[in-house]
């Protein structure tokens, strides 16, 4: 997704996703190293971006690596467009007394 429009993109690897809210929940050194892990996939994120300074600083790294994009907030009605796309689906939550629901 491009300036609030949805691109579709000749796929050259397997597409991993991931989607929600970019918040503390989100383990963002875990996805750092799944992505230098995997340099034969994208990474695809998508959503809104609710980050600390430190938080950002790592994040920022993130998006950085030549395999990931992060596409914004896409709106519900959108989301389907979207997550066709991925041939994977990715949670990476961090696991703790913060988020035992998840």
């Amino acid at each position: 997704m491009k300036n609030g429009k949805i691109t579709k993109k000749l796929k050259k690897k397997p597409l991993i996703g991931l989607a929600g809210n970019i918040n503390y929940v989100i383990d963002i050194q875990l996805l750092i190293f799944i992505v230098k892990s995997l340099p034969q996939y994208d990474f695809e994120l998508a959503g809104k971006i609710e980050l600390n300074e430190k938080e950002m600083e790592e994040f920022n790294i993130l998006i950085n690596l030549k395999n990931v994009t992060h596409i914004g907030f896409i709106k519900y009605d959108e989301f389907p467009k979207v997550v066709v796309n991925w041939d994977i689906g990715l949670v990476a939550a961090k696991l703790n007394m913060n988020t035992p629901s998840i």
